[in-house]
This record gives structure tokens, C-alpha cells and sequence, in this order.
């Protein structure tokens, strides 16, 4: 809760995951029109394996403290 007034902003329109006010019907609704206006297209679906269980801490608040100053 601390760290989204900061970094919602950061955000494109197309990102929907674990974003407030938005879901996965509405991202879902968001693809379909994207793929209609193009004609179609791929969609690929992944997953980073354990990603945030490798990520460096240190540089995470290192990265953190560039914009949240509370500590």
C-alpha cells in the first residue's frame, strides 16, 4: 500500500496485473480488442520460475530507496 501512490504512475494503460481497478476480464477484454484491431497476432503466455525468490535484495533497496525515502 506504501509503495503504489509511488509507482502507479510508472504503469503503462496495458499493464493490468495486481494493478487497483483492474482484472483479468478486463485485460482479457483489452487483448481481444488489441488482436481484432491488428487482424490477429500471437499471444504468448509465460512465467518466470521463481523470479522473485533469485532477485538480488540488495539491489532491490537500492532501486527502492532511489524513490521511497521513509526507509
Amino acid at each position: 500500500m506504501v509503495l503504489e501512490p509511488i509507482y502507479e504512475q510508472d504503469f503503462l494503460a496495458c499493464s493490468f496485473g495486481f494493478r487497483p481497478g483492474r482484472g483479468p476480464h478486463q485485460a482479457l477484454d483489452a487483448l481481444w480488442h488489441g488482436l481484432m484491431s491488428m487482424g490477429g497476432g500471437w499471444v504468448i503466455d509465460l512465467d518466470i520460475s521463481s523470479f522473485f525468490d533469485t532477485l538480488d535484495r540488495k539491489h532491490l533497496e537500492t532501486f527502492l530507496d532511489k524513490r521511497v525515502r521513509d526507509g
